[in-house]
């Protein structure tokens, strides 16, 4: 049966670039259109209108007999004209970054071939460039540190290892369970992986700051310790780990009878931004014979420029979550889980005789990982990386920093806004008056109509507005005009409900 819906032969390729040509300038028309009309974050369409569209245009998306290439028009040009749109310097919530023109070029050939990582039978070369890129990686992060102390794995141990995967959610659960197996043989002398929690298991804790990701609690529960098992730390003025605390945290739970046996470190917060002390955890995880886990999907990038001084310590971890999504504006999904001991991933190692045999001499790299079938996402990042080189990387990584000192010193001048936590990565967390209904209500009205996407958190109990600078085009003018768009907003609630007590 002649196929043309496939991509087989070179003229197939014709036809497909065609749509991919089609696509590009139904974007451009929209995005040129959005332009001359002033532009704007968002399109300011509510989910109801949304549905009515869909329901209207779209209807049943399985019909009898297809609608073939006439209804790619219609759906892109919803798609892209109701979308939030990354590109706009006003977009600026979360860490969801602008993607390099080379890794959405590279998602195109990735889809293409549709290589599948978990056999080398599935994927050929792409298995070994994901070896290549993850023995550089772990080159990288793991570089000597400046400290002779190190965790728990000694730094003799064998050469490190990882794997990419889905993002920090998807790392950090690798690294907890790795540390779980760790303890459990350790303390009770048992694989866990095989033979289950054994009695006694539900004193094992974890420790982390207070606003470490909400994945440590997740991934807790999924390995069958529990969320309680979680142990948070309180944080310093700069919101990283209180090293005091941290200390005093230990203690109390050695003294109650409970065994803490691994601290999830955070470098880069995602409400503020916050590094902890990683030398100080380094050291303190050594000491103490605690499995070291470090958080570095936002602020993993510096390890990459000039700035990696400020992750001093990570290289004594035992394992790091990264992710290329936030900071090496990559398309999503693209992270990696990296270990310092390769053996540390002996434990989950599972074979099947139709997939990764014990005696295949061929490296099949699901035998590291927890996802099975498993893109080819490394190739964005070696597109990207190659292509740009670290020089002009590390600019884009300056322009962000930069950006972010420019709004820190602009808010710190305006009375009628207020700073609330030092900068450390590209997050700006600050209030526009005092009154916690006109800072949630700007927040709302501003994605509402689609003029801006603000983030907002709560700090200290009170309501918290957000920036998060993940577009290295953006220009501090388009900052100011931000700021001033959220004073005219802030003020109108303000006006408003003047003399009259609110609270969320």
């Amino acid at each position: 049966m002649n196929a043309p819906e496939f991509a087989r032969t070179p003229e197939d390729l014709e036809r497909l670039s065609g749509l991919i040509a089609e696509i590009l300038k139904l974007t451009g028309d929209e995005w040129r259109d959005a332009d001359q009309s002033g532009g704007r974050a968002y399109s300011g369409a509510s989910p109801e209108a949304l549905r009515e569209w869909i329901t209207a245009n779209v209807g049943d998306p399985f019909p009898e007999i297809g609608a073939g290439d006439d209804w790619l028009e219609l759906l892109t040009r919803g798609l892209v004209r109701h979308s939030i749109q990354l590109r706009d310097p006003a977009t600026a919530a979360h860490l969801h970054c602008l993607p390099l023109q080379a890794s959405v070029a590279a998602e195109v050939l990735i889809a293409l071939l549709n290589q599948s990582m978990d056999s080398f039978d599935q994927s050929g070369i792409a298995t070994l460039l994901e070896r290549h890129l993850i023995e550089w990686l772990v080159r990288e992060c793991f570089r000597a540190s400046s400290s002779p102390a190190t965790s728990v794995t000694a730094i003799t141990s064998r050469v490190g290892d990882g794997v990419f995967t889905s993002g920090g959610t998807q790392s950090n659960l690798m690294g907890l369970l790795l540390a779980r197996e760790h303890a459990v043989m350790r303390v009770f002398g048992v694989r866990a992986f095989a033979a289950g929690l054994p009695t006694g298991a539900q004193r094992l804790r974890i420790l982390c700051q207070a606003h470490a990701h909400f994945s440590a609690v997740q991934a807790a529960g999924l390995l069958g310790l529990g969320r309680d098992a979680v142990v948070p730390v309180a944080v310093d003025a700069r919101g990283g780990v209180d090293v005091a605390a941290a200390v005093a945290a230990y203690e109390t739970l050695v003294t109650e009878g409970l065994l803490p046996f691994c601290f999830f470190a955070t470098a880069g917060t995602t409400d503020r931004g916050a590094i902890d002390d990683l030398q100080f955890l380094n050291d303190f995880c050594a000491a103490r014979e605690l499995w070291l886990h470090v958080d570095a999907a936002y602020g993993g990038a510096l390890l990459f420029t000039r700035y990696r001084d400020r992750l001093r310590g990570i290289a004594g971890a035992d394992s790091i979550a990264i992710d290329f999504h936030k900071l090496f504006f990559q398309p999503i999904a693209c992270g990696a889980f990296l270990v310092r001991d390769a053996a540390s991933f002996d434990c989950m190692r599972q074979h099947a005789e139709y997939l990764n045999r014990a005696d295949d001499v061929f490296p099949n790299l699901v035998d590291r990982s927890l996802a099975t079938t498993r893109r080819f996402d490394g190739l964005k990042l070696l597109f990207s990386l190659k292509g740009l080189g670290r020089a002009r990387f590390e600019t884009f990584i300056d322009r962000l920093l930069e950006l972010t000192r420019q709004a820190r010193d602009w808010i710190e001048r305006d009375p009628e806004f207020t700073l609330l936590v030092e900068p450390q990565l590209t997050t700006v967390l600050f209030r526009c008056g005092d009154s916690d209904f006109c800072n949630s209500r700007v927040r709302d009205e501003l994605l509402a109509d689609g003029r801006a996407i603000l983030g907002e958190t709560r700090l200290h109990g009170r309501v918290a507005l957000k920036l998060t600078l993940m577009n290295p085009a953006a220009q501090f003018e388009e900052i100011v005009g931000l700021f001033e768009l959220i004073r005219r907003t802030a003020a109108k609630y303000a006006k408003a409900t003047s003399g009259v007590a609110h609270s969320l």
